[in-house]
């Protein structure tokens, strides 16, 4: 349910008692009004939602078996969607429950990895291809786990093709042909934001990076809710100096309740920096989730508004309020 409206339904013979002997278009509009503005998320389009829910912990990313609900905006359904580029054998499992962070909606379980000698580069496709012009937001939800070696490799990416390598600080170097945005560990440290402009053929890294908090787990993948960053980025086409597309990245507080504001303006959000490059957004079309070293990685979203991406867990006012509401127009009706 995370990342979409939340929708309240009434019985018919509720229904019929609110409006029966009482103006009915009005009462009805109103009571479906007031759910609306209560529990609704004002968000644009949500354009991706993976939140791994379906599979069962325990069972690998790329060929689990029990049924779930299937993620937004990914092409495909059911198993095998989900593929690694990398390693014949499954590196990349399901792992029970969400990664959490503030009061960020979230559903089913995270991704991480049993094997840290492996490289992957898991990618699943795009539903649509391509953004059109305008601004989209993404965020996710990443944790970073020691293990045989402490330096950071990993990256998520959006491209018009596969990741063609899952390192970062010594791969992904821009290429003739290569369209993308990615957050990733390019100085083998921290997450920089990183721009491909296929024309040229040229890679742009941030000089500022998301500062990582490593946990002390070893090769043990089963650590989770430890140290969880909250990654959150805006790309606004074509805006930048002569026509370049200008990403912005972002690294949220955890102080219990997600600020939803403005980014410029939002009190959880620290701007690590902003780069400018052209890319060719009408070609991208991939999902990568690449690593090198253990890392937890859950709730991918992408939209066309903050909102999309920014989706607090409604507040139990919200459900009091509802309930409240639909008791006293019952209530009035009988009176009547």
């Amino acid at each position: 349910m995370a990342g979409k409206s939340f929708f309240f339904f009434f019985d018919r013979k509720t229904l019929m008692a609110v409006s029966k002997g009482m103006n009915k278009t009005k009462t009805l509009l109103s009571l479906f009004s007031a759910v609306s503005f209560v529990a609704t998320s004002a968000s644009g389009e949500l354009l991706v939602y993976e939140g791994f829910d379906y599979g069962a912990a325990g069972e690998p990313l790329d060929a689990y078996t029990s049924v779930g609900t299937e993620p937004v905006g990914l092409a495909g359904t059911g198993t095998g969607q989900w593929t690694d580029a990398d390693s014949a054998t499954h590196d990349s499992y399901l792992k029970s429950g969400s990664l959490s962070f503030s009061n960020l909606a979230t559903s089913g379980n995270h991704i991480g990895y049993e094997n840290n000698n492996q490289s992957d580069r898991y990618n699943r496709g795009l539903e649509t291809t391509g953004f059109s012009s305008g601004s989209i937001y993404f965020s996710f939800l990443f944790e970073k786990l020691q293990s045989n070696f402490g330096a950071d490799r990993e990256g998520f990416a959006v491209m018009n093709q596969v990741a063609p390598q899952a390192r970062w600080d010594s791969g992904n170097s821009g290429a003739i042909g290569l369209e993308g945005f990615a957050v990733a560990a390019v100085d083998g440290s921290n997450l920089q934001a990183v721009g491909y402009d296929g024309t040229s053929g040229t890679r742009t890294v941030s000089g500022g990076s998301v500062p990582i908090t490593v946990v002390n787990g070893g090769s043990n993948t089963s650590i989770s809710n430890v140290a969880v960053n909250f990654i959150v980025g805006e790309i606004s086409f074509n805006t930048g100096t002569g026509g370049a597309d200008v990403f912005s990245l972002y690294n949220f507080a955890d102080d219990g309740s997600l600020d939803t504001s403005a980014l410029d303006s939002n009190s959880d959000a620290t701007l690590i920096d902003t780069i400018e490059f052209d890319m060719d957004e009408s070609t991208l079309n991939t999902l990568n989730l690449t690593r090198q070293v253990n890392v937890n990685y859950d709730e991918v979203r992408i939209g066309t508004t903050l909102g999309d991406v920014l989706v607090p867990v409604p507040e139990a006012s919200t459900f009091t309020l509802l309930g409240l509401s639909g008791l006293f127009l019952l209530r009035r009706r009988r009176r009547s």
